[in-house]
């Protein structure tokens, strides 16, 4: 079971990042969204560190859902994920 990811820079540098904890309902869409939440961040001028974990919970999200074009979060969902440390769901 995946616990972190790492970016490795230019420079030599390793970071580590977490993933957070869903549902998984399908696996396809989970890179996709992982980059698309990264390039985010960075395109945001946020640090790297941050950028691991809007791309982890991006692909937390999407995973959890059926449909991956319908389930491309929000940067507020993808805040919450970060902030909860998990995908909640309303049962």
């Amino acid at each position: 079971m995946v616990k972190m990811v790492l970016s490795h820079i230019r420079d030599g540098k390793v970071y580590e990042g977490s993933i957070y904890k869903t549902k998984v309902l399908k696996s396809f869409g989970a890179g996709d969204s992982y980059a698309s939440g990264f390039i985010f961040a960075l395109h945001k001028d946020l640090p790297i560190e941050t950028a691991l974990k809007y791309g982890a919970a991006a692909s937390s999200i999407v995973i959890s859902k059926h449909s991956s074009s319908e389930a491309m979060p929000t940067e507020e969902q993808i805040k919450q994920v970060i902030a909860d440390g998990e995908v909640r769901f309303d049962d």
